[in-house]
């Protein structure tokens, strides 16, 4: 079953979102000489929605149990695999969809507290009437 998916699973690509992580502040002036702030994350992820229904119990609604996957903005690195850096190459890839793959870790450690915070904002509850 697992290796051929979930069949009530259903993919919602037209519903994703860009996740900023980390990152530090620059400060500039606009084009009216204004003082701006500007955030750069430090890693940003694309989150996409997987929507699974359950059936209410004698009753005409349906939840939806909303799952996020996360993915890599660029998942490979062209620049890397050219000098040898294999590991590198698909680093990011790997790192970003850990967010998603892996829930509730032990969050005794600081990674795992932080790693945990992560990846409870990749889901959320919806609810609608059939």
């Amino acid at each position: 079953m697992a290796r051929l998916g979930n069949p009530w699973e259903l993919c919602r690509p037209e519903t994703s979102y860009y996740v900023n992580f980390g990152g530090h502040t620059v400060q500039h002036r606009d084009d009216k000489g204004r003082f701006r702030i500007r955030w750069i994350p430090y890693r940003v992820v694309k989150g996409i929605a997987y929507d699974t229904p359950v059936p209410s119990y004698r009753d005409d609604m349906v939840d939806l149990l909303r799952l996020w996957k996360s993915e890599a903005i660029e998942s490979f690195d062209f620049q890397a695999f050219n000098i040898g850096d294999y590991y590198k190459a698909v680093d990011e890839k790997v790192i970003s969809e850990t967010v998603s793959k892996v829930l509730y870790p032990n969050d005794e450690p600081e990674i795992g507290k932080a790693f945990g915070l992560r990846n409870s904002i990749f889901s959320s509850p919806a609810r609608f009437r059939i």
